[in-house]
């Protein structure tokens, strides 16, 4: 496994018989390594977090500018939530569509409070 030691903590970055992977995911991930974050994940797409918190934005928008109550929005927020932990929030929005038992998962989760 190519490592490198950064932080007084050991990153691996791929193995042996990959140099030129392990050497490119070394350089991305650098950056957040040394300032001591952890790595950004690579993206393909949309994910189901991004795309619940850029409604909810929208949402809240209309809470400002008065066209929408707050308890509204609050049943909103409820309700993405729900969807975020059933889905996962870093599961990519597209591959819902592969995902048939969404919805009756969705209804039969417990509601919160």
């Amino acid at each position: 496994m190519w490592a490198k030691k950064i932080r007084g903590k050991l990153h691996y970055f791929g193995p042996w018989d990959d140099p030129n992977g392990a050497g490119q995911r070394y350089l991305d991930q650098r950056g957040d390594l040394q300032a001591g974050r952890t790595p950004r994940v690579a993206r393909d797409g949309l994910t189901v977090g991004d795309l619940v918190n850029r409604f909810l934005t929208a949402k809240r928008q209309l809470v400002d500018s008065g066209e929408m109550v707050l308890r509204s929005w609050k049943d909103y927020h409820a309700s993405c939530g729900r969807v975020v932990s059933i889905l996962g929030a870093d599961r990519l929005a597209q591959s819902t569509k592969k995902y048939p038992g969404f919805l009756q998962s969705l209804r039969s989760a417990p509601a919160s409070p």
